[in-house]
């Protein structure tokens, strides 16, 4: 099995979803739900608290599958703290991703609308590229492989 550092430099990408949503709407949104308790909110709060311990531990111990697993579960906490990160759009294109991803959450906070896509084991970033560029012609930004370790 390979590691959390080869996961990244070779199935860590960054995709334009071909939407902008504003961070500072969503924070506020965020604050404003946790204020007045709506449900689920505390809950999805706390959970993203052990979730960040959660992805430390699974960086700590190599764990592709757990790292991945908290990838996931990040976006599914971010829709329970505010539905306003994402829309009906943004989500047709994380679900078409996951046909190729294992993992795939929304990141920023601006007009920017990326996705951080981690492909499955038999995608490389090329295929990933064509796979974007076939599903979804409108999106002109570029997919773009993460760098971290040059």
């Amino acid at each position: 099995p390979k590691g959390i550092r080869t996961l990244l430099e070779e199935k860590a990408v960054l995709m334009p979803t071909g939407q902008c949503h504003f961070g500072r709407f969503i924070v506020n949104d965020i604050a404003d739900r946790y204020f007045v308790g709506a449900d689920g909110v505390n809950e999805a709060y706390c959970s993203m608290k052990e979730l960040n311990t959660a992805l430390l531990n699974a960086v700590k111990s190599d764990g592709c599958e757990e790292f991945l697993e908290c990838i996931n579960r990040h976006m599914t906490l971010l829709k329970k703290l505010s539905p306003a990160v994402t829309n009906p759009a943004i989500d047709s294109v994380i679900d078409t991703c996951l046909q190729v991803a294992d993992a795939v959450s929304i990141c920023g906070a601006g007009a920017g609308g990326y996705l951080l896509v981690f492909l499955k084991s038999n995608q490389s970033v090329d295929d990933f590229k064509l796979f974007v560029s076939q599903k979804f012609p409108e999106i002109e930004s570029e997919v773009l492989k993460i760098n971290l370790f040059d």
